[in-house]
């Protein structure tokens, strides 16, 4: 974004382009970790409750761990 369309958003709207990008990159960050968060717990009970064997699970953690990481290259 150059800088007049900078200057002509943070007219229109009152707020920096900058500080709203980081602030929603915040929002989608914290909303990822909690469904990351929620899916290890999913994965946890499976294997605590004798679902999985543990090969399975540390599978699972790697591909969920990959999942985390495409999502967050993708976001920044």
């Amino acid at each position: 974004m150059n800088s007049d369309m900078s200057d002509g958003f943070r007219v229109g709207s009152g707020v920096d382009p900058a500080n709203l990008k980081l602030i929603l990159s915040l929002i989608g960050s914290g909303v990822i970790l909690l469904v990351f968060a929620a899916l290890v717990l999913q994965l946890f009970n499976a294997y605590s409750d004798g679902k999985l064997t543990s090969s399975e699970a540390i599978w699972g953690g790697i591909k969920l761990l990959a999942l985390l990481g495409v999502i967050f290259v993708a976001v920044f």
